[in-house]
């Protein structure tokens, strides 16, 4: 089965709460893109 990336965005978005960036210009659709952040600290 095939899904597409914008599709996919809006299930994990809407089920999990994570948000996915979207690819971009041409590749809109097509792939997404995945950030990641460290869990937050207390600086010292």
């Amino acid at each position: 089965m095939v899904v597409d990336a914008d599709t996919l965005r809006k299930v994990l978005l809407k089920e999990y709460g994570v948000t996915f960036a979207g690819g971009q210009d041409m590749m809109k659709g097509k792939i997404f893109r995945i950030a990641h952040m460290a869990m937050p600290t207390k600086w010292m």
